[in-house]
């Protein structure tokens, strides 16, 4: 009796040991998908100069489509990244708004908006619809465009180099350039 109870209980505990393994997380392309993400970023700033409040915020609606080819003869795999401002406010001090919507993209700026406001909107509508494509190696490195190498590096970064196993958390720094010399630099 004892020894068929054992040989019914034995694949149970294989199962249950690889049930607590280790893994690996890393990106995957599969060829042929296509998806799409939309992004909601809202941001909220103080800052206090000579005693004075300087704050801003801004509520942007991304939405990006992204389409993996297939792999070429040397492994290459070029991935298309197609993104699109859908919506954009952005509140600057003195009660300026800047508002974009791509339902209506030549909407005139707020009456109250100054230089920078005008600025920023006229920015905002060059760049309210990007296509990037990103050729990637047989080992899923980056080679192209060069300009990207930097910033896709930085998203694959999300993923930790070490094995895990549930409940395992990590850290990481990521740096985001915002232009003009800038570098936003947060950790999670």
């Amino acid at each position: 009796m004892f020894r068929r109870i054992w040989q019914l209980a034995l694949p149970f505990v294989f199962v249950a040991a690889t049930a607590f393994g280790q893994v690996t997380l890393a990106p995957k392309f599969n060829e042929g998908d296509a998806f799409k993400t939309k992004i909601t970023i809202k941001s909220d700033q103080k800052l206090t100069l000579a005693g004075q409040d300087r704050g801003s915020s801004s509520h942007s609606v991304v939405e990006q489509k992204t389409t993996h080819g297939k792999r070429d003869a040397e492994g290459k795999l070029t991935i298309t990244k197609d993104t699109a401002v859908l919506s954009s406010e952005i509140g600057l001090p003195k009660g300026v708004k800047v508002k974009f919507d791509s339902a209506n993209p030549d909407a005139k700026a707020d009456p109250a908006a100054d230089e920078l406001a005008e600025l920023i909107l006229s920015q905002i509508k060059e760049n309210a619809k990007t296509s990037v494509k990103l050729v990637f190696d047989k080992d899923n490195q980056i080679q192209s465009p060069e300009e990207a190498k930097e910033a896709v590096a930085e998203e694959l970064k999300t993923f930790p180099k070490k094995q895990l196993k549930k409940g395992d958390t990590w850290e990481q720094d990521v740096k985001m350039p915002l232009g003009g010399g800038q570098i936003f630099t947060l950790k999670r």
